[in-house]
């Protein structure tokens, strides 16, 4: 992630965080309208 500034670095730590937490509003916030989820499970 060399080329990533701080604030978007920033935003994926608090999104991974906000997963993990099982937090998925707080995740879904984050995150375009557009987004793509595929299944992971």
């Amino acid at each position: 992630m060399p080329h990533q500034s701080v604030s978007q670095i920033e935003m994926l730590l608090a999104a991974y965080a906000a997963f993990n937490a099982r937090n998925i509003d707080a995740a879904l916030a984050l995150m375009t309208p557009d987004v793509s989820w595929p299944r992971a499970f």
